[in-house]
């Protein structure tokens, strides 16, 4: 059997496998697949205080999303989680880019709305009509008080870009 991956002290895993079962151990755990913990499937949360912010992103395109960090009405939450771990935007360079673009175009799920608005929860299936979604959305009228995305950093350190197969903006009337 071949050697499996150098883990080194403190790094992050995510481990599947099996539980040995009552009075069979040791071994405790049979693990089956070790990933670590950046190439495992990452959360970005973002949240909005004040009743939310009518100005939330600072770029929005069919190439995807920009948080503003600087927006008054944020909140404390503003980090990508991976397992326990997290990472706080406002340590990293700058503010990721959050986008579609390398992430399965087939397996998209993009929505914009609230349960109490009179329009609703809008889902999308591409980049271009969420991306006009979001824009419209913000007219005034609505808030965000929350971004969540699920996906991958494409840099553990930088995390320029995030790329996301999901994305859920959620709207205060």
């Amino acid at each position: 059997m071949p050697p499996g991956p150098v883990i080194t002290t403190g790094e992050l895993l995510q481990v599947q496998g099996n539980v040995t079962p009552f009075g069979a151990a040791p071994p405790d755990f049979m693990a089956s697949a070790l990933t670590p913990g950046p190439s495992s499937l990452q959360t970005l949360v973002v949240d909005w205080v004040n009743g939310g912010s009518t100005a939330p992103f600072s770029s929005i395109s069919s190439s995807g999303l920009v948080v503003n960090l600087a927006d008054a009405n944020l909140g404390a939450t503003h980090e990508i989680r991976t397992g326990p771990a997290s990472l706080d935007l406002k340590s990293l360079p700058q503010s990721p880019l959050i986008t579609t673009t390398g992430a399965d175009q087939s397996n998209l799920q993009l929505a914009v709305g609230s349960t109490t608005l009179t329009t609703g929860i809008s889902v999308f299936n591409n980049a271009a009509a969420f991306a006009s979604g979001v824009s419209s959305a913000f007219n005034g009228t609505h808030k965000s008080f929350r971004l969540v995305a699920y996906g991958q950093c494409n840099n553990p350190t930088t995390c320029d870009t995030f790329v996301a197969s999901r994305i859920h903006v959620a709207l205060h009337e």
